[in-house]
């Protein structure tokens, strides 16, 4: 089991959703163009972490239709939240290849757990 379904196994045993899955959102979160909002959830914040979710999924990058196919977002809204998502360094673009990568910003992020559960994704 790779760390990214470790912790996507976790966080849906947790909070006793499915698994890969935002907290309250039930499976038909990723069918359509329009996600579900949960009351007191951004909607523009639950897509970006979409993308980083899929992005995460491949480590030879994505190109963007691979991102629409995974995250089934219109195609200019997942540009915007990718270049927005680039300019805060949590994905990278390499230009030579037209894949998108997970950036260092995320991985800042993720080393940032807490000590104590990490041992829980061991």
């Amino acid at each position: 089991m790779s760390a990214l379904e470790a912790i996507e196994h976790h966080l849906g045993h947790a909070a006793g959703e499915t698994p890969g899955l935002p907290f309250g959102h039930s499976p038909e979160f990723r069918e359509g163009r329009d996600i579900p909002v949960a009351h007191g959830c951004v909607q523009a914040v639950l897509r970006a972490l979409s993308i980083l979710r899929c992005i995460a999924q491949d480590q030879r990058g994505m190109t963007l239709a691979e991102v629409v196919r995974g995250t089934s977002l219109a195609p200019s809204t997942a540009h915007r939240l990718l270049t927005t998502l680039q300019s805060e360094g949590f994905v990278q673009f390499e230009a030579a290849a037209l894949r998108w990568f997970v950036g260092p910003s995320a991985h800042l992020v993720g080393i940032a757990c807490h000590p104590q559960r990490r041992r829980v994704f061991s």
